[in-house]
């Protein structure tokens, strides 16, 4: 299906397929089905005769049939197709709904899927990118921001200067932005996020967490499963994990605030920064290896000591609580280290 200047209506139901034209003064004009000799068993559908006018075309087909549309400049919206949808425009937008997957490419025109079964793949350089209830996604942009929400299945998703957020997607996320801030909230797999130059925030994940970030902060909070976060610049906040941490920042400050729990494993560590752990009043037995090259090493909790802080730079203590089954390891060059005891009440959020 070809419109050069124009927008495309496509919607299922028919018993058969039925299209009608309209120029853009409101006149009626036709519009060919013919047998598409590139591809047997197919129909092509276009204007009689377009010569640069723009015609806006409404077709009616039944529910199974799969789609491939074509315009330049008009957009394109699909609803009710039991079948696969291709749709590609240059600075025209595709909204596509009730359908069964799309592929969507355009230039600088949106692209809005909603109640997709199975799998949106869309591709833009300048549009955003709005996803609701589907199954998959594989989106890319470059300028464009990219909003996911309730997606069953995998997501992988990246965008060069747009903003990226997701949103209750329950299968495994991978995300990529050189300029652009990520918001993942309510995941349900495996959460993997590269950036470059923007914020990263990960709230609710089921499972394992793994976020990089050249320039910007990190924060993570409710992760079911092990946080692994770096960053060169920027600090890092970890609310609540139930599984291992392991931090890292070159220039940047680290907070934990959490429970931490029996055999965990707890290593953070900056170049320039503070790094701090504010933990539960009772916690299990850890072994504690706090080390500062010049600053203070503070700990709240009565530790059996077994290499004590000397020197004035260049500290090391190792100690012992309870049983010392966890393991806590925080170091920083410049700035001081601390385990403290949460009084806050603030990780009352992932309840």
């Amino acid at each position: 299906m070809r419109n050069a200047f124009g927008e495309v209506t496509v919607s299922g139901g028919a018993e058969k397929i039925e299209a009608t034209a309209k120029t853009s003064d409101g006149r009626s004009t036709t519009v060919s089905i013919v047998d598409d000799p590139e591809q047997p068993g197919r129909k092509r559908i276009e204007p009689a005769a377009q010569r640069g006018s723009t015609i806006s075309i409404n077709v009616k087909v039944p529910h199974r049939v799969e789609l491939d549309v074509i315009t330049v400049n008009g957009s394109i919206t699909v609803t009710d197709i039991d079948g696969a949808v291709s749709a590609a425009t240059e600075i025209g937008r595709v909204n596509a709904e009730r359908i069964s997957s799309l592929k969507a490419v355009t230039t600088s025109g949106s692209v809005d899927a909603r109640d997709v079964r199975e799998i949106v793949a869309a591709e833009t350089r300048d549009g955003n990118v709005q996803i609701y209830r589907a199954g998959s996604a594989r989106v890319r942009t470059r300028s464009g921001n990219i909003v996911l929400s309730s997606l069953s299945g995998s997501v992988s998703v990246s965008s060069l200067s747009g903003n990226i957020r997701s949103t209750g997607a329950k299968g495994s996320l991978v995300a990529k932005c050189i300029s652009g801030n990520m918001q993942i909230e309510n995941s349900g797999g495996i959460v993997d996020i590269v950036g470059s130059n923007g914020n990263i925030t990960v709230f609710r994940a089921d499972r394992d967490v793994r976020a990089f970030s050249a320039s910007g902060d990190i924060t993570v909070s409710c992760v079911k499963g092990r946080a692994e976060l770096g960053n060169a610049s920027g600090s890092i906040t970890i609310k609540s994990a139930a599984g291992d941490v392991d931090a890292q920042t070159a220039a940047g400050r680290i907070d934990f605030q959490g429970h931490i729990h029996a055999g965990g494993s707890y290593r953070m560590k900056a170049v320039s920064g503070e790094v701090r752990m504010a933990i539960q009043p009772d916690p299990p037995g850890f072994t504690a290896t706090l080390s500062d090259y010049n600053g203070e090493i503070e700990t709240a909790f009565p530790l059996k000591v077994e290499s004590p802080v000397t020197g004035a730079v260049n500290r090391k203590l190792i100690g012992r609580y309870g049983d010392g089954n966890s393991r806590i390891s925080l170091d920083t060059f410049s700035g001081a280290v601390r385990i403290i005891i949460d009084t806050s009440g603030e990780t009352n959020e992932c309840k």
